[in-house]
């Protein structure tokens, strides 16, 4: 099986892109990418000028860092995918596209009978937690992408997006994702949760969006994000201006101050 000979050589260590990359990065992130489709210039000053911490990102870094799963080796993960019905693994992903070794670790990957049925990746946010942006959704396509280039059977993977508001008690929230984790099978029962959380708390507080992969949006938006990463052309900026208002770079970046 080529998945357990990708997944093993994870722990041997990543191959190097045979390509020159921007900034000297021998493989891309997929939230790097999908980051692109928010702005390419906040990408681009991010590894110009390093990481800027922000109230909203130590905010989701709190509530990831508070979802609690034993760390496991490897080959038991192996074991568990192929002989369990059902498990929930953390694992990292990589493929090769063309020259570029593409990597990245979704939140959760859902197996049953061997095969990945939801690939789930977490979000917080301040505002409606049904709207579902761009980049997001490339982000969960992206790494049901990478899972196909290790040789899984993606044929009815469905990516999911679960946003909550942010300012959680870690608690309340392991608690409430590993539930709807748990329930994602019978989606019905997802509903049913956030229906009971609304009604307790007065408003809604999660959204869990079941998404049907789209591997044409993923090839044409690789495309273009590659052609950045190998010099091709120059980063593009948002035109959305309240985006700009909002960046920790705006006062670097060039293309705000024109």
């Amino acid at each position: 099986m080529r998945w357990v000979e990708s997944l093993r050589n994870i722990a041997k260590g990543l191959p190097k892109s045979r390509v020159e990359l921007r900034f000297g990065k021998t493989a891309l992130y997929v939230s790097d990418i999908a980051e692109q489709y928010y702005c390419e210039a906040k990408v681009h000053n991010q590894y110009l000028y390093g990481d800027i911490e922000t109230p909203g990102k130590r905010e989701g870094e709190r509530l990831h860092e508070s979802i609690r799963m034993v760390a496991t080796k490897i080959d038991r993960i192996i074991k568990d995918i192929k002989e369990r019905g059902y498990t929930i693994v953390r694992i990292p992903l990589w493929t090769w596209r063309g020259d570029v070794v593409i990597c990245g670790k979704p939140d959760f990957i859902i197996f049953q009978r061997g095969k990945p049925s939801y690939l789930v990746e977490l979000k917080t946010t301040t505002g409606k937690v049904g709207k579902i942006w761009r980049d997001e959704v490339l982000q969960v396509m992206l790494y049901v992408n990478l899972l196909e280039g290790m040789g899984f059977n993606i044929g009815g993977t469905k990516p999911v997006i679960i946003k909550t508001k942010q300012k959680f008690h870690p608690e309340v929230y392991n608690h409430m994702i590993k539930t709807l984790l748990s329930y994602l099978p019978e989606y019905e029962n997802v509903q049913r949760l956030e229906e009971e959380y609304k009604k307790r708390i007065g408003l809604r507080i999660m959204k869990t969006t079941i998404l049907e992969y789209e591997d044409k949006e993923v090839e044409e938006a690789l495309e273009w994000a590659l052609d950045y990463w190998i010099g091709k052309r120059e980063p593009k900026p948002t035109k959305k201006r309240k985006k700009c208002e909002v960046c920790e770079y705006r006062d670097k970046c060039v293309w705000y101050k024109k």
